[in-house]
């Protein structure tokens, strides 16, 4: 496993206030997460207004949506999460590529920011969540967001973003899930009697790859991670319970979805 020293920020009066690295961290946070409330909050409904413009919009209210009763409001909710994965996405595939932790750790925190910023937006029933959000969703929702923002701090704080398997496991969860939600737009937007052969052929490349992403890559990577952190003596007990409480509680989120698109996937084809 690579290791770095520090780089620690000092502020200007000299007492080292953001000498502890973990301030760093909640500052990138803070960052994120109102970026991503005030991206949402103005593009929810931009993109509402905007998508009101083309057929599809009348043909989405067909559809049962992924977060909305319905595909017609889904739509919003899908274009902003959407972006604010593909950007956190990209920004850990660099990462990984360039074998570049500190462009990596810049992803996980904008993912990390995301889900502090949606728990509040959910909580609020603010943009997009305003509209007739499938309240069954929020157990699974702080499920999913809960580990993340953990594991964020418990990654960063024992340099685990310098193990290239978790930073893979970074990109096959953020990128993969911003690759699958546009899919899902995408689908929204094609009326299932005149384009059924494009709603299939999207349908199972999109699910294709989410399975290769989350019931493939994604576990091998989690494997060879957790057996880095368990015979490396640097790291702590309480980093590898918060890697297998991650890893089974995304895995269980991952199922969730399975359960949901593959009976969608098989009416398509």
């Amino acid at each position: 496993m690579e290791h770095s020293a520090g780089v620690y920020i000092q502020t200007v009066d000299g007492n080292g206030f953001l000498s502890w690295p973990g301030h760093t961290i909640i500052l990138e946070l803070a960052f994120w997460a109102l970026s991503f409330l005030l991206f949402s909050r103005k593009f929810s409904k931009v993109f509402r207004s905007r998508f009101k413009r083309h057929r599809y919009w009348y043909t989405a209210q067909k559809y049962s949506g992924v977060f909305a009763r319905n595909a017609q409001d889904d739509l919003p909710t899908l274009a902003v999460v959407g972006i604010q994965h593909v950007v956190g996405g990209l920004l850990m595939t660099v990462g990984a590529l360039r074998s570049d932790p500190h462009m990596w750790r810049h992803g996980l925190l904008c993912e990390a920011g995301y889900e502090i910023a949606d728990l509040i937006l959910m909580r609020l029933s603010l943009p997009p969540y305003d509209v007739s959000f499938k309240k069954e969703l929020t157990v699974p929702i702080i499920c999913h967001h809960i580990p993340g923002i953990v594991l964020s701090f418990a990654a960063l704080l024992s340099n685990l973003h310098y193990n290239r398997h978790l930073r893979n496991v970074g990109v096959w969860l953020l990128l993969a899930g911003g690759l699958t939600l546009f899919g899902g737009f995408y689908t929204f937007t094609l009326d299932a009697q005149r384009e059924i052969k494009k709603l299939a052929v999207t349908n199972v490349l999109t699910t294709g790859f989410f399975l290769y992403a989350r019931f493939w890559a994604f576990p091998i990577e989690s494997y060879y991670l957790i057996s880095d952190v368990r015979t490396d003596p640097s790291h702590s007990s309480l980093t590898l319970y918060v890697l297998y409480l991650s890893a089974t509680l995304y895995s269980l989120f991952n199922v969730g979805i399975l359960v949901d698109v593959i009976p969608q996937t098989i009416r398509c084809t």
